[in-house]
């Protein structure tokens, strides 16, 4: 009982004693521990309207006696004045600055819980803190830190401290308390150390409260750490030696300003006289040696000698495979990883990773980790040259596993596109596969197309596949689809009516006067029409123009050329299109009217050839292949005859 003028507080211990006969020597152990604490002798539940009355005279409480004939153990009868000391000086001083008194708490042991049975102490109005406990009390029973506030951290843990005090009573924009991972069943030894692990999410952080069973909360004391692992985000509560009293249901209580939520685990202690030399040699390994002895005799050893030959040998073991590697299947493209569980005990030695005996190094292929005493390899975009024995080595340990990899799905880049084509034209489909040796299957309305006609073909390059039909009919529109087995893709084809285009154009023709002119051009189809125009004007067939077409071919000839009525643009049309040439007439020589046409003669015979000048008093001169004839000398070769404006010459008797 601890008590000054403002009040008091009280708190009862039920202590439990078992004998064991260890080494044969009789040992008398603490097997359990409970306890139960009031203040004012009232009951946790009533700490609300304890607050509420704080700073207020109250009137002198009578002790609370226990009643005859009651179990040990069982904590006295409370008050109604519940938790909450009377008023004092320092109760007025704390309401008056919002500051809410601390709760009353045994070192390392909780304050009986009101019928909620494990939920957060009450909070006062402003929903900050619960209510504080007397502070001769809190002396009294250890100067813990009161219940509420986040526990000191030791610093190993590095759990946030405390949020500010002003802050919390606010709760403005908080974040409500939630677990992200909750703790799974565990099994313990008895002796050794046991962790409860759980992950939260808050703004502020919450606070946790570990509990077991309805009553008993657990507080960070000689048996028990608490504390935050920074490197995996988790609150940790650890028993530092279990004991089997230990074993049963512990509950989580998790709670800031915003909320709160809770759990439960279950935690299972396997007694000392069921541990194994096995179990025991893997606690061992995990002990100093200076302790083998101590921990050994915990659990019933006494051929000592004999279990730490063992445990010398096995630690002598520079590195150990504990986990050897699987052989793995991968597919083309994806990312395969190795996984073996290795213990190093010499850390002078390297670990690497081979690839039928070639060593590998990290990069864009292998990426090499470990994480604790497991390593891993991961091999990245597979190809089918991936394939192969892969080995880890570290000192004389080795482990091998076989990768093999299989083919990606063959499937489609993009959709295939529809084709628009006029009749009689080639119409192309064409889609790109993700592997190069991909097959393809073309269909025509969902049935198979038939390549040994000739119209249709396919052409493959690289990862390209080309359906060509060529030259589409009407009845080739429709549905086309095609497929590899895992993937398909299909679009339509549209056959628009017959495309009339010139497959050759005119080109300039340049004739003298009085000579005949000649333009030709080719169109796509012997069905086409077309029509021949003079500077807009439709030209017909007759003795000024000849008109022919000969298969694709279409010819206009343009009969005795005169300069002003025949020059100009002459233009062929269809349908679809058209096609220019110009006509350019070359003006005679100076003094002539009509030029010497060339031609043909015959072996001893005569030919004549004649032109035409301007003027009947013209002279000419006669040339052969450059040079002027002497007329006078080869009289009997050539005759010179002269007839108006016309200019004759005959040349007999022709040689070769």
């Amino acid at each position: 009982v601890a008590s000054n003028a403002a009040g008091k507080s009280t708190t009862t211990a039920r202590i439990a004693v078992k004998e064991q006969l260890v080494g044969g020597k009789v040992r008398y152990i603490i097997d359990d521990i409970s306890t139960a604490a009031s203040l004012n002798g009232a009951p946790p539940a009533e700490s609300a309207q304890a607050q509420k009355t704080a700073g207020k005279p109250q009137p002198k409480q009578e002790e609370a006696k226990p009643k005859a004939g009651g179990k040990e153990g069982k904590p006295p009868a409370q008050d109604k004045a519940g938790e909450k000391a009377p008023a004092q000086d320092k109760a007025a001083k704390d309401k008056v600055g919002g500051k809410p008194p601390a709760k009353d708490k045994v070192e390392g042991k909780p304050a009986v819980q009101d019928k909620t049975g494990g939920k957060p102490p009450t909070q006062d109005k402003a929903g900050s803190k619960p209510p504080a406990q007397d502070k001769a009390a809190k002396d009294k029973l250890g100067g813990k830190p009161p219940e509420g506030k986040p526990p000191v951290q030791d610093k190993k843990g590095g759990k946030p401290p405390a949020q500010d005090k002003a802050a919390a009573g606010a709760g403005g924009g908080s974040m409500a308390a939630a677990i992200v991972e909750k703790p799974t069943e565990l099994h313990g030894i008895d002796g050794q150390p046991q962790e409860f692990r759980i992950k939260v999410s808050g703004d502020p952080h919450p606070t946790i409260q570990w509990q077991k069973g309805k009553f008993l909360k657990i507080k960070e004391g000689p048996r028990y750490t608490i504390s935050f692992d920074e490197e995996t985000k988790e609150d940790v509560m650890t028993i530092k030696e279990l004991r089997p009293a230990d074993a049963g249901t512990y509950k989580c209580n998790v709670f800031n300003p915003g909320g709160q939520a809770n759990c439960a685990v279950v935690l299972h202690v396997k007694d000392r006289k069921d541990i194994s030399e096995e179990e025991v040699l893997k606690i061992l390994e995990k002990t100093d040696p200076k302790n083998y002895e101590k921990v050994a005799l915990m659990y019933g050893i006494t051929d000592f000698r004999s279990l730490l030959k063992h445990v010398h040998i096995k630690k002598k073991k520079p590195a150990e495979i504990v986990k050897e590697l699987e052989d793995v299947e991968g597919q083309e493209e994806k990312d395969v990883t190795f996984m073996a569980e290795v213990v190093i005990n010499d850390k002078d030695l390297k670990l690497e990773w081979e690839k039928n005996l070639d060593i590998l190094t990290p990069g864009l292929k292998y990426k090499m980790d470990h994480k604790g005493d497991l390593y891993m390899l991961t091999i990245k975009d597979l190809r089918h040259d991936d394939e192969g024995k892969y080995k880890i080595v570290v000192g004389d340990c080795s482990s091998s596993a076989i990768l093999s990899v299989k083919k990606a799905p063959a499937r489609f880049k993009g959709l295939m596109k529809g084709c628009t084509v006029f009749l009689h034209e080639r119409a192309e489909f064409t889609v790109e596969v993700s592997r190069p040796d991909a097959e393809v299957k073309w269909f025509f309305k969902g049935k198979p197309i038939d390549f040994t006609n000739r119209r249709y073909a396919v052409e493959n390059k690289g990862t390209r596949r080309t359906l060509v039909i060529h030259k589409a009919q009407f009845e080739d529109k429709g549905e086309y689809s095609c497929s590899t087995g895992d993937d398909s893709s299909k679009a339509k084809l549209t056959v628009k009516e017959e495309r009339y285009n010139f497959t050759s154009q005119l080109r300039d023709c340049e004739v003298a006067v009085g000579a005949d002119a000649r333009f030709e051009c080719e169109v796509s189809s012997p069905n086409a029409v077309v029509t021949w125009f003079r500077n807009k004007e439709e030209l017909t067939a007759g003795e000024k123009y000849q008109i022919i077409k000969e298969g694709l071919r279409h010819i206009l000839i343009i009969k005795n050329i005169d300069m002003d009525k025949d020059r100009g643009q002459y233009v062929c049309k269809t349908k679809d299109g058209s096609t220019t040439g110009k006509l350019i007439i070359r003006e005679p020589p100076p003094g002539f009217v009509s030029e010497l046409k060339n031609l043909t003669g015959y072996f001893k015979k005569d030919v004549t050839l004649e032109c035409e000048v301007a003027k009947e008093d013209c002279r000419v001169k006669w040339f052969k292949s450059g040079k002027e004839i002497d007329l006078v000398r080869l009289k009997k070769k050539y005759d010179c005859q002269i007839k108006e404006c016309r200019r004759i010459l005959i040349i007999r008797n022709l040689t070769w």
